[in-house]
């Protein structure tokens, strides 16, 4: 019989962790994410040397970057928490890159300096975690609409600033970006790669861009690029969501017809060794580019017949297929179909006007829908974001001279827009025409990164990726100023409306303070000072410029007409995406191990 007493002195280990602990661990690894991401912050960072690999026998791929997102990316923890911490914020930095490209460090800069101010915060007031929660939220919506209020419209020399301040300097990579803006007009598209020489290579086309990427990383036939590439391919266009069974078959008919069956008629003359047969049915293979604004969830399931179906390509060929699904800007989509010659599918839900449509050609039936609704285009290149359809066939004639579809069509949009001045619509209706237009009328672009080796320009290409989208949103949503200056003029602005606001100053004063440490060390100069200068000024200072200079009592002036600026979307996504996650993460007050195994912080 056991002893009661025993019983009740022993420790049970569980793999529940408490609040206490819970806390603990995440104020430590949040420090030590930051930190290591400091390293890379601000004009003066410098690059972190990343080595990849499956295990300590692979040798792996080193690479350098200054790029927040993937530095955190790389950055593994062993225990169960750190590593729940670590996911949740590249999160946030997943979230800021998708959305401006710049100011992933930044993010987790000021993730980890808010999570301490509330911990502070709250620890000192005794106030509950979900209240203080619910105060962070309110007043990052207030300080958020704040820092719209101080954007302006871009312009091209705020391009070149732009470009400047987000490559740390590069004034060369800065004076292509605006070349190109000047000469493709400011809702110019560029895509970024690198270039296979130590010259940067700039590709202009004619096309259309879709703001959505590759469904799948299988669709990847460029992998050094992390491209999905096909030229001459058969475009379709699903007017709505893929999520009925009418739709997947559509859907899935269109697959079979141009990739699965030449490829099991490859395969099965490959197997007979008739060489003959099996070229043929792999060059009878169509190019096929399928778009949808959505994808229920039995084409995951129905893409396990596909994905199998491509193993039977030859060895070393990728094949051609690609899906792009959460397309959202139906206008966009629609033009791509009228310029592809695409007819757009649709969901019916009367079955007579279906039959109706059907005989008419104007609704596809599983004999018709692969041939006679196909768009081409010359060439569609997808990353994970975005999608370059180049040289739609009834975009351009075979001089090249735009098509007397496309004229009628840019006339046609050009009088609506002109009608809209005239009543005076809202200028967002007008801004969404006048981008419709130009993204019609301008070229795609493509900025090959030169450098002496891959590793040179591989670095390179994270800064000009975090430039270019940078400036796409600058020009598209308005410019403001850099180094986090939006966020911390807003929050200052806002002081008197309650502690929750100081506790987010401080964070900023404390992330500014962390780009201008250096300087302010040498000259015993304090945060406050600093940012009371520049709030007076209404701009941050060019670190460049202060460097350059020792502090004699005044404050030095911009010497190089160089001012720091960005995308007036940055602060609002990066503080938005901030709140949510730390504010998840605050509200949490315990943590359940995968087993008791993974329970190493303690005996409960």
């Amino acid at each position: 019989m056991v002893n009661e007493t025993t019983m009740s002195r022993s420790k049970a280990v569980s793999n529940i962790i408490p609040k206490s602990i819970l806390r603990e661990v995440q104020l430590e690894t949040m420090q030590r994410v930051a930190d290591a991401l400091q390293n890379s912050y601000g004009p003066n960072g410098s690059t972190t040397l990343i080595r990849t690999g499956k295990d300590e026998n692979d040798t792996g791929v080193t690479s350098y970057t200054k790029d927040g997102h993937r530095i955190l990316s790389n950055i593994k923890f062993s225990k169960p928490i750190e590593y729940s911490i670590v996911d949740d914020l590249e999160t946030v930095t997943r979230n800021t890159v998708k959305t401006v490209g710049d100011g992933t460090t930044s993010a987790v800069i000021l993730s980890n300096e808010i999570f301490k101010a509330l911990y502070d915060y709250s620890t000192k007031n005794h106030i509950s975690e979900k209240k203080i929660v619910s105060q962070l939220e309110d007043a990052v919506k207030n300080i958020s609409n704040m820092i719209q209020s101080h954007g302006r419209e871009c312009t091209l020399d705020d391009i070149w600033h732009i470009a400047y301040t987000s490559t740390d300097g590069n004034a060369y990579v800065a004076d292509t970006i605006k070349k190109i803006y000047k000469e493709q007009s400011m809702d110019a598209y560029i895509n970024v790669g690198v270039s296979n020489t130590q010259n940067t290579v700039i590709k202009q086309y004619d096309g259309i861009n879709i703001d959505s990427g590759y469904f799948n990383t299988t669709f990847i036939t460029n992998e050094k690029e992390a491209l999905a590439e096909l030229n001459k391919p058969y475009i379709y266009i699903f007017e709505d969501a893929i999520d009925t069974k009418e739709m997947l078959n559509f859907c899935y008919k269109i697959i079979e017809d141009n990739i699965l069956t030449p490829l099991a008629k490859y395969s099965e003359a490959y197997q007979k060794k008739n060489q003959k047969q099996a070229d043929k049915a792999i060059m009878s293979m169509k190019a096929t580019v399928i778009f949808s604004p959505a994808f229920g969830g039995d084409i995951r399931t129905r893409m396990d017949d596909v994905l199998e179906g491509m193993e039977k390509a030859p060895v070393g060929r990728r094949v051609p297929l690609l899906l792009v699904t959460n397309v959202h800007d139906m206008e966009r989509l629609m033009d791509l179909a009228k310029l592809s010659g695409a007819r757009s599918i649709k969901k019916y839900i009367d079955p007579v006007v279906q039959e109706n449509d059907q005989k008419n050609g104007l609704a596809p039936t599983m004999e018709t829908i692969s041939n006679w609704f196909a768009g081409q285009a010359d060439k569609v290149v997808a990353d994970a974001k975005n999608t370059n359809v180049i040289n739609p066939k009834n975009m351009f004639d075979k001089e090249h001279k735009p098509t007397e579809m496309f004229t009628k069509m840019i006339a046609g949009l050009k009088a609506q827009l002109k009608q809209l001045e005239e009543t005076k619509t809202e200028i967002t209706e007008l801004n969404r025409l006048r981008t419709r237009i130009n993204s019609l009328q301008g070229n795609l672009v493509d900025y090959l990164v030169g450098g002496i080796s891959y590793e040179d320009r591989d670095a390179l290409k994270d800064a000009v990726e975090d430039a270019v989208l940078n400036c796409r949103n600058a020009a598209k949503y308005g410019v403001g100023f850099g180094a986090n200056f939006e966020g911390l003029r807003a929050s200052n602005d806002l002081l008197k409306n309650g502690e929750i606001y100081k506790v987010i100053n401080t964070a900023y004063k404390n992330a500014v303070k962390l780009i201008y440490f250096d300087y302010l060390s040498e000259n015993n100069i304090s945060i406050d000072d600093l940012v009371k200068e520049e709030l007076k000024l209404e701009t941050p200072f060019d670190l460049n410029d202060l460097m350059s200079s020792k502090y004699n009592g005044s404050w030095p002036k911009n010497k190089n007409g160089k001012y720091v600026l960005t995308s007036i979307q940055t602060d609002q996504v990066i503080l938005n995406a901030i709140a949510k996650i730390v504010g998840l993460m605050f509200k949490t007050n315990q943590y359940i191990c995968p087993t008791p195994a993974f329970n190493t912080y303690s005996d409960i």
